[in-house]
């Protein structure tokens, strides 16, 4: 993916001017869980969080409260200007060193009743969020397009196994 200045700014002005709802789907998403979805020379991908950014923002049902990464993320990361600039622009929402982003995720799903987008299975925080398994979306990405089960997948409500 190219990802460009334009469609950084058509980003951050689409995310930041979203009009809000009660009625959408709200939704965190787990920015390292995303970027370490798949790799680009053992790298994280910054294009996975602004695929997945594009995708939920050109959504009218979706509601994107917020997006956290890790302060280690900065570093690792395969295009680290592209990540400061969203960082800049409120896009994104940088954890403190030293505490989990789980954290701080499960904090914001909980406080705000939104869904976590993440293919995280949070195993050591269900026995005291048991809510957490049902709030959780997970995505696959596919040749740069992601693709959601759960809440922001209608097709698969209907699936059966």
């Amino acid at each position: 993916m190219n990802v460009s200045c334009t469609n950084i700014e058509t980003l951050v002005s689409l995310t930041l001017n979203k009009s809000k709802g009660e009625e959408k789907i709200r939704v965190v998403l787990d920015g390292n869980n995303i970027a370490y979805s798949s790799l680009e020379n053992g790298k994280p991908k910054i294009s996975n969080i602004v695929d997945t950014l594009n995708k939920l923002v050109i959504n009218p049902e979706v509601d994107l409260v917020a997006v956290f990464i890790s302060a280690k993320l900065r570093h690792t990361i395969d295009k680290p200007n592209i990540l400061e600039e969203l960082l800049k622009e409120g896009i994104l929402t940088q954890t403190p060193a030293e505490v989990p982003d789980d954290y701080f995720i499960r904090e914001c799903a909980e406080e705000f009743d939104v869904f976590i987008v993440s293919n995280d299975l949070y195993r050591t925080q269900r026995k005291h969020y048991p809510w957490i398994n049902d709030k959780r979306v997970p995505f696959v990405v596919v040749r740069g397009k992601i693709i959601f089960a759960g809440q922001l997948s209608p097709k698969y409500q209907d699936y059966e196994d």
